[in-house]
């Protein structure tokens, strides 16, 4: 009786059992699992704030508070769901570092490859220079075509709408009798039919 009480004295003054390696493992791996699960939910979050507000406003700046707000909540309250499964000693810290870390993410990933100028914009990456001998046609207020004239190249090909527009516009001119070429106008239908009703049988 001696002998028991005393192993289990010196097994209690030894302190408690550390878990094994492969319990470690397990943990740490259950962690990390809901950790990614908490970040991810909140990228999801903040994807349907952001098209859910954008319904009904249009401030490029409204629209990105919102979608962070969302992202730090959903991923803080994933972190803090998963610091509780996972029997963490300070589960609020974890929420907090969670849902920073998310946001953080989510800010560098968007302005690194969505929230950029275009090249045309100022202040853009990739200014494209305008090539040599460029025009404008002026449009209305605020808008140009731009247009590059250069030699024809390869073999000579009919140009049919070129020929119809010019065929459309001598027609025009004598129909307003300002050409005189020999072809018909579309008045002349009157005198046309005088002359083949003179020509009948007498």
């Amino acid at each position: 009786m001696r002998r028991h009480m005393a192993s289990e004295s010196a097994a209690g003054a030894a302190g408690p059992r550390r878990p094994l390696p492969g319990r470690r493992l397990a943990r740490y791996a259950l962690i990390g699992l809901l950790t990614v699960l908490a970040v991810i939910a909140g990228w999801a979050v903040a994807a349907l704030v952001f098209f859910a507000v954008a319904a009904a406003a249009s401030t490029i700046g409204l629209l990105l508070a919102a979608a962070v707000a969302a992202c730090l909540l959903a991923a803080a309250g994933g972190g803090r769901l998963a610091a509780k499964l996972a029997r963490l000693a300070h589960p609020g810290r974890y929420a907090a570092g969670v849902g920073l870390a998310a946001t953080a993410l989510l800010a560098g990933g968007c302005s690194a490859t969505v929230l950029q100028p275009l090249p045309s914009a100022p202040g853009g990456r990739h200014q494209p220079a305008a090539p040599a001998g460029v025009r404008y046609w002026r449009g209305p207020p605020g808008s140009r075509l731009a247009y590059l004239e250069g030699p024809a190249r390869g073999p000579a090909r009919p140009d049919l709408a070129g020929t119809a527009v010019r065929e459309w516009v001598m027609q025009a001119q004598r129909d307003a009798g300002t050409r005189q070429d020999g072809g018909l106008a579309c008045c002349s239908g009157p005198s046309v039919a005088a002359g083949s009703a003179g020509s009948g049988p007498g």
